[in-house]
């Protein structure tokens, strides 16, 4: 394991979200994984009862001893607010300056519970510029355009690439798309498995588009290599919990 991930977000007990699964998910592709804890949630893979929030305070100290070594890539989930994580990528960029960074918007719990309600648009703005990559689910897509107060991420006039995940809508094909200012949008398609679903499965998506991109794979390949990722652990998954495969 020659290069290194980070992710900042939340601890899930069970394991099959938040920073336990994003480090399961680097190990799978061959990287060392760092994780530091923004939050312990009370849940697994059906229900989620609550959560406890670490302090700013708190989060940066566990990212200070991380700060020596090299890292090429950071994925950044669950956050208490945008506050919180404007700070959080201040660091990140002043630590890990060549660090390509992937947000996956948390807003609600597979398992249920709602994070948040409400982000203030000039905050957003102002984070959105500070990552390269947004990973948002259909429901987190409408949530942003509303706080953007756009139409849709499709409509978002921002050099942030975004891609908006498929998998909550309906049809007989899962269709993510690739956006990027002054790009065509590039689409990826696979089966619909009937009747699987996996907890954490944005989370594992946004970590295995971080490897991709800490191995130097142009974003295409790393979104095709995260989409594929994801689509084997549903498919070898017989229960809510991924279990992660062997690549």
């Amino acid at each position: 394991m020659d290069k290194s991930l980070l992710t900042i977000a939340g601890l899930d007990p069970s394991g099959g979200a938040g920073l336990l699964a994003d480090v399961k998910t680097f190990h799978q592709f061959g990287m060392n994984g760092f994780g530091v804890c923004t939050a312990i949630t009370y849940q697994n893979e059906s229900e989620c009862l609550g959560l406890q929030w670490m302090s700013l305070g708190n989060i940066l100290d566990q990212l200070r001893p991380l700060s020596n070594y090299q890292v090429e890539a950071v994925k950044i989930g669950l956050v208490e607010n945008l506050e919180v994580l404007q700070k959080l990528l201040a660091f990140v960029k002043s630590k890990f300056p060549t660090a390509q960074v992937v947000w996956d918007p948390v807003i609600k719990a597979s398992a249920g519970y709602t994070f948040h309600d409400a982000w203030s648009r000039p905050l957003l703005v102002e984070v959105m510029a500070m990552v390269d990559v947004i990973t948002p689910n259909q429901e987190e897509a409408e949530f942003l355009s509303k706080m953007l107060n756009v139409k849709s991420l499709e409509r978002l006039d921002a050099d942030v690439a975004v891609i908006l995940k498929g998998g909550h809508a309906d049809g007989i094909l899962s269709e993510d798309v690739l956006l990027r200012k002054d790009n065509a949008p590039f689409y990826l398609q696979s089966e619909r498995l009937a009747g699987k679903s996996i907890h954490g499965s944005g989370c594992v998506f946004s970590s295995a588009l971080a490897a991709g991109l800490a191995k130097d794979q142009t974003l295409e390949g790393a979104f095709r290599q995260a989409k594929l990722y994801v689509f084997e652990l549903l498919k070898q998954s017989n229960t809510a919990l991924g279990q992660h495969h062997l690549l």
